[in-house]
This record gives structure tokens, C-alpha cells and sequence, in this order.
């Protein structure tokens, strides 16, 4: 089981694929402990910075992902009045057998990357 995100800077692009995409991150709860993934446009495959902030904890069928985001990792350097990104996510279903399928805010990331499919996301000064 993972979560995937992924964000484009608005009006950056209109592409199909991945290379629409500023950064996509994957954050999943492993036996080794938590793991974040990063995918960037170049087709470069990345672990993040070790530096990076996230925690997974479960409680019975409750599962709880908390990560820290810089906003540079966006190529975002300001949060400039009525400024926008595209995102999406999705929560994937693998129990260790084999994928069972996804939950999706908006298409663009599992079943074919476009990151013209995503949505809005407001950013507030």
C-alpha cells in the first residue's frame, strides 16, 4: 500500500506522461520503516533526501501519513498572493500479493501520468 502525489507548477504544461509533472512523491510504511520516493521529469528515479520529514503510524484498519513537503521540492520559492499548483493523488491497494487497484482524487497518476488531468490547488499568502 503506498500514497502517490504529484504537483506541476499552473500553466507549466499541458503534456501527457510524467515529464508534465514538476515532482511526484510515493510514501509508503515498510517493514525497513517509512519511504519516500521521488520521480522527477528527466525519468530520474530518486530517493529523497534522508533529511526529509515523514511518519506512518496504523492503528487498527486506520493508517495515518504525515510528511513535510518543501516547498523548493515543488519548484515553488514564494507563496505569491493567488498563486496556484496542479496536483493529484492516489492511495494504491497492494497487500503484498499483488495490486488490487487505486483510489484516485483525479486521474493523471495511476492508469496512464498526465498532468493535464490534475487538479487545483489554491496557494494562500
Amino acid at each position: 500500500d503506498c500514497i502517490q502525489l504529484a504537483f506541476q507548477k499552473r500553466g507549466e504544461s499541458s503534456r501527457k506522461g510524467i515529464e508534465g509533472a514538476t515532482c511526484e512523491l510515493g510514501l509508503a510504511k515498510t517493514p525497513q520503516g517509512p519511504v519516500v520516493h521521488e520521480w522527477r521529469p528527466q525519468n530520474i528515479d530518486l530517493p529523497l533526501d534522508t533529511g526529509r520529514q515523514l511518519a506512518i503510524s496504523r492503528q487498527g484498519d486506520l493508517t495515518r501519513y504525515e510528511a513535510a513537503i518543501a516547498w523548493s521540492d515543488l519548484e515553488v520559492q514564494t507563496m505569491a498572493e493567488k498563486s496556484q499548483l496542479l496536483w493529484s493523488f492516489t492511495i494504491n491497494d497492494n497487500d503484498g500479493e499483488k495490486f488490487k487497484g487505486w483510489l484516485e482524487w483525479t486521474p493523471g497518476i495511476c492508469g496512464g501520468k498526465s498532468a493535464a488531468d490534475f487538479g487545483r490547488l489554491d496557494l494562500c499568502p
